[in-house]
């Protein structure tokens, strides 16, 4: 009975169905807007609750280097063999969540996540570290495009721009929530306390989700909201068709882009709790609070970008973009030269945030679902994502050897370079709109 129960949470509802029959056209608009605040809620959660089992190691790294003795050589080959192994389940994942739907991956991935985050937690060893990590990588990658599907799914293209806006507050919220928690953990219990109850945290949370969320609005009866291909009953796409979408000239120029911006904000991601440190002195505490105003403003930075997009643009994702790519670069310059004062630190960090995000978000997330279609989404969206990955991948052994050998400074000026080249990238795409 349980088994069955279990089963039926997973598949369209026959009941749902029967009753969505005798739905009125005013009943129906009722039902598709409660699920789509429902699908809203659902995957907005769900990709910032994978930042619990994300970005609790970035939080303990510069605790567990001075325990362990260990460098930023060290530290760059878990870095970079978490993102090279997420780079690849990024590509593989992609297309597996157009085959399956996203709810069966959203909870494979929490539950892998979470096993990994709590042997993070009892590693001692760079190689035990960097295994956990890299399946962690794997894990993590199965996030993205399953949320990027449901959404597709559930949003329509001319309400995109604004709505993916705002739920591009996710990562940065979801970062910030989980650096925030991971600082508090490291502070009173120390750096292994930050892997255990985030990891907790995500199999309890991750677990409500899947059990509400629905992969299509055919799953309760409802009609698809978006004109690709989908009707109910429709059979789901043939790999063929999917990986097709990958010729897509706007499609390659996208993963591009996103290589530059990712390799950036994954620099940042595992490496300002060390320059933090090591760079400007602060304590391992305070360089993990100093890191919450960065995803806290960041979220204004997303929904500013989408709002630009949909408004000023016309649904045209690239010109938000590079507005904003190019007020990243400004911001950089000015974190790279501020004097180690607290606050101001904490300001310069928190405008990086908010010009990042909104680009990262308009890039990887709102155009590739304009130009994958409901059809092939999630793999268009793993396909960007993975190749931003490799840029992300690089930022271990690149910036722990930069940082090592040059100094901060010439870490920073990288970083600068890799935005301005995005900006060039993504302004190739001005004039595109949804496929």
């Amino acid at each position: 009975m349980h088994c069955h129960a279990a089963g039926a949470a997973l598949r369209p509802s026959a009941m749902a169905d029967s009753a969505a029959a005798a739905w009125t056209p005013s009943q129906r608009a009722t039902q598709l807007k409660k699920w789509r605040v429902v699908m809203f809620v659902c995957t907005w959660l769900t990709y910032a609750t994978f930042y619990l089992t994300r970005k609790n190691y970035p939080v303990a790294q510069p605790a567990f280097m001075q325990e362990l003795g260990w460098d930023n050589t060290d530290v760059g080959i878990i870095i970079t063999t978490y993102l090279t192994v997420y780079a690849i389940g990024q590509f593989t994942n992609g297309v597996l969540t157009d085959r399956i739907g996203p709810r069966i991956m959203i909870a494979v991935g929490f539950g892998l996540s979470a096993s990994m985050s709590v042997g993070l937690g009892l590693s001692g060893t760079i190689v035990v570290m960097a295994t956990l990590y890299g399946i962690n990588g794997f894990a993590q990658s199965m996030g993205w495009p399953s949320v990027t599907k449901a959404m597709t799914n559930w949003i329509p293209v001319s309400m995109r721009g604004r709505v993916m806006g705002f739920w591009g507050t996710c990562y940065p919220a979801g970062d910030a929530i989980a650096t925030g928690f991971a600082a508090v953990m490291l502070a009173s219990f120390g750096w292994r306390a930050a892997f255990f109850v985030p990891a907790i945290t995500a199999i309890v949370v991750g677990g409500v989700i899947v059990f509400v969320m629905r992969n299509h609005p055919r799953d309760v009866g409802l009609a698809t909201v978006t004109a690709s291909h989908s009707s109910p009953g429709a059979a789901k796409p043939g790999w063929a068709s999917s990986l097709v979408h990958l010729k897509n000239a706007r499609v390659i120029t996208l993963g591009l882009a996103y290589f530059c911006l990712k390799f950036v904000r994954y620099s940042l991601l595992f490496w300002i709790g060390v320059y933090l440190v090591e760079g400007l002195a602060f304590s391992p505490e305070d360089a993990g609070y100093l890191q919450v105003p960065f995803s806290m403003v960041g979220l204004t930075g997303s929904v500013f970008g989408g709002w630009l997009s949909d408004k000023l643009f016309g649904a045209r994702r690239a010109p938000a973009a590079v507005v904003m790519l190019v007020g990243l670069m400004g911001m950089l310059l000015l974190l790279q030269i501020a004097p180690a004062n607290f606050a101001l630190i904490g300001v310069a960090y928190a405008l990086v945030g908010f010009f990042l995000f909104g680009p990262d978000m308009l890039i990887s997330g709102t155009a590739a679902m304009d130009f994958g279609s409901e059809e092939a989404a999630a793999t268009v969206a793993g396909f960007v994502n993975g190749v931003g990955a490799i840029g992300a991948a690089l930022t271990g052994v690149v910036i722990g050897h930069v940082s090592d050998t040059y100094g901060w400074p010439a870490v920073f000026y990288l970083l600068i370079a890799m935005v301005a080249t995005c900006a060039a990238i993504t302004a190739t795409l001005w004039n595109a709109r949804a496929s």
